[in-house]
């Protein structure tokens, strides 16, 4: 039986949710290999968030993200602790600390979705995003955009049992033969990706880097979203987010 907890529920479909190739003007000229730190010369911490207690996967991918549009936007490094995610993550699965079962984990979409309308606490100050949207994970241009864009990406995978195998001997997430290799055979998780290189992407989970190849979300990957953290970021006329689009459609929303 695994020690690595996973926590992503089966995926949530909505037709409302936006799709990024709506509201992107056109795809930018993104380098070949991207780092969010190399870029910003950030050494970013990698905890566990608790992921080996709890199946908190989708909140820790959140964590992951909100240390890198922090950092954009203030210069500094949030000290997140596995309190304040833990604390969201039985918020959102109706719990608390004094009952945290049953832990069932979350489902991507709908903690997006609030985490855009009521944000997160951290260290007593509470988070919002200004907008969420899908991305096809079959395309890998529209993955790397988002990625250079925005900071990072959320997926959601159908994990095969050889992902723990792999993960503890150091090895490559990629596809492998036989039933180590069904999909979602391990379980359904999350991770977040903020680099990216010729090889892959590099996921943040449980408690380190893991190095995916870009043909392993062809079989196990079943959703993918980039977030939005701040409007204002993208205003002017060379801005590649079509603002006016996407406001309509969060009035839309709204209404």
């Amino acid at each position: 039986m695994t020690t690595l907890k996973l926590g992503k529920r089966p995926a949530a479909r909505d037709d409302r949710t936006l799709r990024l190739s709506d509201v992107l003007v056109e795809l930018p000229a993104v380098p070949p290999e991207y780092s969010y730190e190399a870029a910003h010369d950030v050494n970013l911490p990698t905890p566990m968030f608790a992921n080996d207690r709890y199946g908190d996967c989708v909140i820790a991918g959140r964590a992951h993200l909100t240390l890198r549009f922090e950092h954009f936007e203030q210069g500094q490094v949030l000290d997140i602790s596995d309190r304040d995610v833990l604390h969201e993550y039985f918020r959102e699965g109706g719990a608390n600390f004094l009952n945290p079962r049953p832990d069932r984990g979350l489902v991507m979409l709908n903690s997006l979705k609030l985490w855009r309308k009521c944000g997160w606490i951290v260290n007593g100050k509470r988070y919002y995003i200004y907008a969420f949207a899908g991305v096809n994970h079959l395309n890998y241009d529209l993955i790397r955009a988002a990625i250079y864009l925005f900071g990072g990406v959320t997926f959601g995978l159908a994990l095969p049992k050889s992902a723990e195998t792999q993960f503890r001997r150091g090895e490559t997430w990629d596809i492998v033969s036989g039933e180590d290799g069904i999909r979602g055979s391990l379980g359904g998780h999350c991770v977040m990706s903020s680099d990216y290189t010729r090889d892959g992407l590099i996921d943040r989970t449980w408690g380190r880097p893991q190095l995916m190849a870009w043909r392993y979300l062809d079989a196990y990957c079943d959703e993918c979203y980039a977030v939005v953290d701040a409007r204002n970021r993208w205003l002017g006329d060379k801005s590649p987010l079509d603002l006016a689009r996407l406001d309509s459609y969060l009035q839309a929303l709204a209404g």
